[in-house]
């Protein structure tokens, strides 16, 4: 049999009253007898915990583009470096522009400085490699390096190509 106010071991539910104790809350839960126990912190557990924070808007992204100024500052110092470097510059440079025709970055100078710092260094890098190869077909580095080959191992005969070698470049730039 079913006894009133009891429904499988709990009691029947209650509306919470208002403040005055008279009328109850519009939209409040019901209430049953003896729940939540004693001792349970706080009551009835309230909604969901609250969401995080919104992530802090990140500052611009920079580094690509400084990146490329640097590069394009040693490419076009060294002398040969910047075959390499150069190259390199550019393509940092080219990424570091977009960024900030995205909005990402704000460092469009820097980006573009490394692109023409770099495209410079790639110039003095590759008149500096036909230079070197002229000079030294000049003074006849070719047949040095074949007679080193030719020589092989015997001691007089590197001394003798170092001679020679040595006559050559005397030759193409005497003191003066």
């Amino acid at each position: 049999m079913r006894q009133p106010g009891n429904v499988g071991g709990m009691s029947e539910p209650e509306t919470p009253a208002g403040p005055s104790g008279q009328a109850p809350l519009p939209g409040a839960p019901p209430t049953y007898a003896g729940y939540p126990p004693p001792g349970y912190p706080g009551g009835y557990p309230t909604g969901y915990p609250a969401a995080p924070p919104p992530p802090a808007p990140a500052g611009p992204r920079n580094g690509i583009g400084l990146a490329a100024l640097l590069t394009g500052i040693v490419g076009a110092l060294t002398l040969y470096g910047g075959v390499v470097l150069g190259p390199a510059a550019v393509v940092l440079g080219i990424i570091g522009w977009n960024r900030v025709r995205r909005g990402e970055a704000t460092n469009g100078p820097v980006a573009l400085l490394g692109i023409v710092l770099g495209a410079v260094g790639l110039i003095v890098g590759v008149i500096a490699i036909v230079l070197t190869v002229m000079l030294m077909n000049e003074v006849g580095a070719g047949d040095y390096f074949d007679c080193m080959s030719s020589a092989g191992g015997d001691p007089d005969a590197v001394d003798a190509c170092l001679r020679e070698f040595t006559d050559r470049i005397e030759e193409a730039f005497p003191d003066r």
